[in-house]
């Protein structure tokens, strides 16, 4: 089946069930869940001993690259966009990968998932930076109202159709667990 779908992880987050960060945990959970994860291909670094949290990974090792990792990760990414030829680009928390994929003018979709504050995100600092990448993506998501707002704070505008808050995933229970330990929190002294 024909990948239609490319999820671009940070270079730093590791896509395993041991350490997987906030990203790695919320692209598991949305896959999880999709009816699209069979035409999805999840990118990341991860060392060779390491075990991909999902059979949909392709690494992008930068082990040997010392500086300027973003950039490196994301060209090695871009080569392989053009052996693909994927319909949406997702990217995760980066927007310095997403200016630069803009800039290739690749002929997709890109979707944006903002994790932390977008104005302490290199290339999301600048009024005109994220006037930039809301113009340019189909889609941008929020994982709270907080960092929706501050996305907003300072745009001549407070809102655009392309931008949503899209809280992580959780997997909803039909029952509480049964109690299985009696925890005392307060001892008496």
């Amino acid at each position: 089946m024909k990948k239609k779908i490319a999820i671009l992880l940070p270079y730093k987050e590791k896509y395993t069930s041991d350490e997987a960060a906030a990203a790695s945990i919320w692209v598991k959970d949305y896959l999880n869940g999709s009816c699209l994860k069979n035409e999805t291909l999840v990118f990341g670094d991860l060392s060779k001993k390491k075990k991909p949290i999902t059979k949909n990974f392709k690494n992008l090792d930068i082990s040997k690259i010392n500086f300027r990792k973003n950039y490196s990760y994301t060209r090695k990414f871009y080569k392989l966009f053009n052996k693909y030829d994927f319909e949406i680009v997702e990217i995760h928390n980066r927007p310095e990968s997403l200016v630069y994929l803009i800039k290739k003018k690749l002929n997709c979709k890109f979707i944006f998932v903002y994790h932390n504050n977008p104005q302490d995100l290199r290339y999301s600092k600048t009024v005109s930076e994220r006037v930039f990448i809301v113009n340019n993506c189909h889609q941008i998501y929020f994982v709270s109202k907080w960092v929706m707002n501050k996305f907003f704070e300072g745009l001549p505008f407070d809102y655009k159709n392309n931008c949503e808050i899209l809280y992580p995933a959780i997997k909803s229970l039909n029952k509480f667990p049964k109690k299985k330990k009696n925890y005392n929190f307060y001892r008496k002294t």
